[in-house]
């Protein structure tokens, strides 16, 4: 693809250029380059901007590319510009008003604007009635329904949410995204401490995987098996699974790659390793909050206190609660959520 821009660039064919960063930027989006991904998508977007109804990956990519990178308020601006041009064409996307909706929810959610994004999701619930047999439709309402009760903390919600959607998703062929859903709900269950629960659902996940998980998935993966390693007794598994999800993610998803330094400080304070769950904790902490995952940085902060309080570091773990509950101001949860409304 390299070959093909170079000699689109030679020749001025700025359509041909344009498709060939696409292609180079979605490949970059699959194998956790989001540096790359950028820079790929937003020069084709300049030189041969493509139909936000007709080229739903490039932006849908780019802005995740732009999230899981540390700047969800570009992927708002992204996904809000794109809204914006589908509810004014006509005849109305009903399909690709909904499925920016749920982008735009996300990037909201990412952005620690948790009450708007549930209005953006009730809003596209809305629009979507009159093609309530579209399968597809009620996934992407479901699947983000089921993230923002989980950020919110409500995980009874959630796993409804996402139950519907793996129902909905079984009667599709589209195994990939019935695998990530399988792992929102594992993730749930490790919340819950169900880890039994939890690893069935990521068994099911990495089988219809296979070999076509992107990196974040397969981080994803990682953390949570690593946490259901901790809470099973296996902190040595845990701390491996966890390392390794760090290393596979680099610095292109500082957001997983913040759970991920919090189960290798789970593993490593159930190994007495306390030196070192100390900065696994920490740099959590800090990751989570810089990316504005506040619920999950309160989380991490409320167990690395916990592990500093069995050591008997008293003035240290009233540090991190006092930390702790400073971050859990930031997760005060809508009045309602869209599906009550």
């Amino acid at each position: 693809m390299r070959e093909v821009l170079e000699e689109a660039l030679a020749a001025g064919d700025a359509v041909n250029a344009a498709r060939a960063r696409i292609a180079l930027g979605l490949a970059a989006f699959d194998r956790g380059d989001h540096a790359e991904a950028v820079k790929r998508l937003e020069a084709a977007i300049r030189e041969h901007r493509p139909n936000p109804a007709e080229q739903l990956d490039v932006y849908a990519d780019l802005g995740h590319s732009y999230a899981l990178s540390g700047n969800p308020e570009r992927a708002v601006a992204l996904f809000e510009e794109c809204l914006s041009e589908i509810l004014a064409s006509e005849p109305r996307d009903t399909a690709a008003h909904v499925r920016y909706a749920t982008l735009l929810s996300y990037a909201l959610s990412d952005a620690g604007d948790l009450e708007r994004a549930e209005q953006v999701v009730k809003d596209a619930l809305e629009a979507s009635k009159e093609h309530a047999n579209d399968p597809y439709m009620r996934v992407r309402l479901h699947w983000s329904l089921a993230r923002l009760s989980n950020m919110e903390g409500k995980p009874a919600q959630a796993l409804h949410h996402a139950r519907r959607a793996i129902a909905l998703l079984e009667a599709t062929d589209d195994t990939i995204h019935l695998a990530r859903a399988h792992l929102i709900c594992a993730g749930i269950m490790n919340q819950q401490d169900k880890a039994t629960a939890a690893q069935r659902h990521l068994d099911i996940a990495e089988n219809l995987f296979g070999g076509s998980a992107t990196v974040d998935d397969k981080a994803t993966l990682l953390v949570h098996r690593a946490r259901a390693a901790a809470l099973t007794g296996d902190p040595a598994a845990c701390v491996r699974l966890a390392r390794e999800a760090i290393e596979l993610l680099g610095d292109g998803n500082p957001a997983e790659t913040g759970t991920a330094f919090a189960a290798l400080g789970e593993g490593l304070a159930l190994q007495n390793e306390l030196e070192g769950a100390n900065e696994a904790f920490r740099r959590a902490v800090d990751l989570l909050a810089e990316q504005r995952r506040w619920r999950e940085a309160t989380l991490a902060c409320q167990a690395w206190g916990r592990m500093l309080r069995r050591a008997g570091r008293e003035e240290q773990a009233l540090d991190v609660l006092e930390r702790a509950a400073e971050l859990g101001l930031h997760t005060k949860p809508a009045t309602a959520t869209a599906s009550e409304r």
